[in-house]
């Protein structure tokens, strides 16, 4: 069985003392963190579809896919260096 601490880093659909997913869902202090933003700004470009949005994981807890965060860092990346916006 899996302690109390290990459950902030189970997988989608990761049963206890299983490790055979794929996705990993982040929570929202992990979220800020890699992407350098404020809580404000992650849910203000969520509303714009400017960040991905959270799935709802239960009643009272959502988590964003680690792959899309980390595609949206990627982009951010990729924008600097193309250049300034003409």
């Amino acid at each position: 069985a899996a302690s109390r601490s290990d459950r902030h880093h189970l997988r989608a659909g990761q049963r206890w003392g299983t490790a055979t997913m794929s996705h990993v869902f982040l929570r929202l202090p992990e979220v800020i963190r890699r992407a350098a933003l404020s809580r404000a700004e992650v849910y203000r470009r969520v509303s714009t579809g400017q960040f991905p949005a959270p799935y709802k994981l239960g009643p009272r807890a959502s988590g964003w896919l680690e792959s899309e965060v980390d595609e949206w860092c990627e982009r951010v990346i990729a924008d600097k260096a193309k250049g300034p916006k003409s």
